[in-house]
């Protein structure tokens, strides 16, 4: 058994947390790790804004070729920032997948997804993907699965 204590770091984007980035959103993330023990099992559940509105506005303003790149940019940037405090902490890091919750964003969440869990898995036993995110959804893997639709508010 475990105990679950969340620790909030909101607004954050993976590329914040690029080497050289001075945003308060990767102030607040390191504040937010320096707060855990040192050896804690820890969850980390980051990309959502991302997917939602970064990488397809970055690939509009021309920053990378297409969202395959931008993809890729900011999940290696996301990896590096967890082997680094897997490696400084001793922390044991669980990757939680983006929850595909926006139909406008679900096909760049799956794409983001599966980019995440390859990386993940690269980098394993270091970190660990916690595999569910086919669960989320329907077997055409075009809504969310029953249950878990959100009532709009």
């Amino acid at each position: 058994p475990r105990v679950l204590a969340p620790v909030l770091v909101t607004g954050l984007k993976l590329w914040h947390l690029r080497d050289g980035a001075d945003f308060f959103p990767k102030a607040n993330f390191e504040a937010a790790a320096a707060s855990l023990p040192d050896g804690a099992d820890v969850v980390f559940a980051f990309g959502e804004i991302d997917c939602r509105e970064g990488l397809l506005l970055a690939v509009e303003r021309a920053r990378y070729r297409d969202l395959a790149q931008a993809i890729d940019t900011v999940v290696d940037i996301y990896i590096r920032t967890l082997r680094r405090l897997a490696a400084r902490r001793r922390f044991n890091i669980l990757v939680h997948p983006v929850p595909p919750v926006l139909p406008e964003t679900r096909a760049v969440v799956k794409q983001f997804n599966a980019a995440l869990r390859r990386a993940v898995e690269r980098a394993s036993p270091v970190l660990a993907w916690l595999d569910f995110f086919e669960q989320l959804l329907t077997p055409a893997g075009d809504a969310l699965a029953d249950g878990l639709a959100l009532d709009g508010t």
